[in-house]
């Protein structure tokens, strides 16, 4: 069909029930499509215009039609997306043999995706790609007893020949705590294959001082980024992530928390097949205690560190074919969504590299649970023989089962990220720094990938977080995770600008939040605010749907509890309370304007510290 032909299908609401004469088309036709990257223009009340983007494919349909297809968005074959249509549309309840030939030709106008033609695009990996090298970071804040536990484990199970540099990143309020670590990665610079070079307080005033001189007139956006005097005894979570990120511009960074251990984890129902999930796909598997689920898990043969530096950075192509042992086949794709792989190619760089979590979830509250699966849950509700309340969930192995592709990150104590693209900084503060990045990573780059391993590392606490097994009363208020979904709403794939131009539009999005007056600006936040609350309500409705089902009556209790600070939050005026409104906007205005010039310099940040560093290093500056 050319271009050029404008066709027009309808269904026929309330039409003849006929009898099912493409039975066998159903039957032959195991093929999936999608509905996919495409757009909708009315015409008039009637009718729209449906593009392909990818095949410029035009045709003209009625609007039940237009309708219709969005239902269609994951990789299914025409017989499972019939079924569906005509179980979900009452409509179209008795007209399986009307869907299925407009599927048909749908699919005949290229409209529909092909999972073919999908997999040999994914398959089609660029030439001539260099990675560059890896360096390894551990971030740290006063936990000297989990530092010696990773370091040996680090010693016990990793080839740290393979990259360049490892550096301790020292946050530390206390001195003792300071010269300790020093002492550690002295000793453990005796016997490593690969010596380690410590980066406390001292080198980092150093390297800001230096950043400072050398940008005179970036002085706010750097001192926000990277200054822990401006946030006086606020937790810095994100300034240490940030030193990071200037300590490995060019480079390939594996990020590591403080408090795992540096082995690798198989999941209790690991499955070697790839995923590709658009939307949170984890399971998670729950333990009486630590030392049960050591007992009870099985580790992996392999360096987590190598592993994580296998993929990060490498075309998304030659990272399918690493880890299936040949091309993706199309049957891979069923089931998956359309408008994500839609998104990607053979060429999307795997920007981040994320693995599960084995022991605590590192989560700061124990409602976490309720974004999990079905199986998930029954788990959950079956590790405990007190129906009347909530299990304890905070002993536990969280991950994916199956090693998945998606297009934003979410959390892990073991991070790998592509820092020779241009990567954004972090927030400095506050908790919701790593769901914060991931949103700007995705808005700087679209069609780069994240990829999940089916593994996870022990992460044991050190300190005590009993505090996340407590439910504090539900606001939806404001945070890091309030303006990170701003920035989502803000994502365009089809922005084909520079990733400097989109560094810059970023900046611009941050600047206009702290140029919004009082009022715009309150309305703004609640605008956000209402929104997690919305979809906290949406997850709890299915979940208290599931639970009726269920014979525990501390879950019902729990989710119908949760249910009802979400309704009350949702309809809430807000969570700052008038006296204080005015400090509020002041501080959220100014956050935003240094935010924004720290971006709007960010590139010329990362230029100037690669050379500093550079400096340090070579000059002896940072051993301990």
């Amino acid at each position: 069909m050319s271009d050029d032909i404008n066709v027009s299908y309808s269904f026929e609401i309330g039409g003849n029930n006929w009898p099912n004469a493409s039975t066998r088309t159903i039957e032959a036709d195991r093929r999936t499509f999608a509905y996919a990257d495409c757009d909708q223009v009315k015409i008039n009340d009637s009718t729209v215009m449906i593009i392909n983007r990818r095949g410029h494919k035009k045709i003209v349909v009625t609007c039940d039609v237009g309708a219709a297809l969005t239902h269609c968005s994951n990789f299914e074959t025409l017989a499972d997306h019939t079924t569906k249509l005509c179980a979900t549309i009452p409509q179209l309840r008795d007209q399986q043999t009307d869907v299925l030939q407009v599927l048909e030709s749908a699919r005949d106008a290229g409209i529909l995706a092909d999972s073919e033609e999908t997999a040999t695009r994914l398959n089609a990996a660029p030439t001539d790609t260099q990675i560059p090298p890896t360096r390894v970071f551990i971030i740290t804040c006063d936990r000297p007893g989990a530092i010696e536990r990773l370091l040996d484990s680090m010693l016990a199970g990793c080839d740290l020949t393979h990259h360049d540099q490892l550096f301790l990143i020292d946050d530390s309020r206390h001195a003792s705590n300071t010269q300790q670590n020093r002492r550690l990665v002295a000793k453990f610079n005796l016997t490593s294959t690969k010596s380690m070079l410590y980066f406390g307080a001292e080198a980092a005033s150093s390297l800001l001082s230096q950043l400072v001189a050398g940008l005179p007139t970036q002085e706010r956006g750097l001192r926000f980024l990277l200054d822990r005097e401006r946030w006086a005894d606020q937790p810095t979570y994100g300034l240490s992530r940030n030193l990071s990120l200037l300590l490995s511009v060019g480079y390939r960074a594996l990020v590591l928390d403080d408090d795992i251990i540096c082995r690798a984890v198989r999941s209790p129902a690991s499955d070697p097949a790839i995923a590709f999930s658009h939307e949170e796909s984890r399971g998670a598997w729950f333990y009486a205690a630590e030392s049960e689920l050591l007992q009870r898990s099985a580790g992996c043969d392999f360096d987590p560190l190598s592993r994580h530096a296998d993929a990060l950075g490498k075309p998304l192509a030659a990272v399918l074919a690493m880890l299936q042992g040949g091309p993706l086949e199309p049957a891979a794709l069923e089931h998956c969504n359309g408008h994500m792989l839609g998104v990607l190619d053979g060429s999307s760089a795997v920007l981040v590299t994320q693995c599960g979590s084995a022991g605590n979830p590192g989560t700061g509250s124990a409602r976490w649970v309720v974004n999990l699966g079905p199986e998930s849950i029954a788990r959950l509700l079956s590790s405990n023989t007190d129906q009347q309340v909530l299990p304890d969930s905070q002993v536990c192995w969280l991950g994916h089962t199956r090693t998945t592709v998606s297009l934003r990150g979410v959390m892990s104590q073991l991070t790998g990220l592509d820092n020779s693209r241009l990567l954004p900084p972090y927030a400095p503060i506050l908790r919701g720094e790593d769901d914060l990045f991931a949103s700007m990573a995705a808005y700087l780059h679209p069609a780069s990938a994240v990829l999940n391993y089916n593994w996870a590392v022990p992460h044991l606490p050190v300190d005590d977080r009993s505090a996340a097994k407590t439910l504090q009363p539900f606001t939806g208020g404001a945070g890091l995770s309030t303006l990170a979904g701003y920035l989502r709403g803000k994502i365009d794939i089809h922005n084909y600008a520079s990733v400097e131009c989109r560094l810059s539009a970023l900046a611009a999005d941050i600047r206009a939040l702290g140029e919004y007056p009082g009022d715009a600006l309150l309305t703004a936040f609640e605008v956000e605010r209402a929104n997690i609350c919305a979809t906290v309500l949406r997850t709890l409705e299915v979940r208290l749907a599931e639970a009726r089902n269920m014979a525990h009556p501390g879950w019902q209790k729990f989710i119908m509890g949760y249910l009802a600070e979400a309704q009350e939050a949702l309809m809430a005026p807000g969570t700052v309370e008038n006296d204080r409104l005015p400090d509020w906007i002041q501080s959220v205005q100014d956050a935003a304007i240094a935010f924004a010039e720290a971006l709007e310099a960010w590139q010329g940040i990362r230029n100037h510290s690669a050379s500093i560093t550079a400096c340090m290093i070579s000059t002896g500056q940072l051993l301990p």
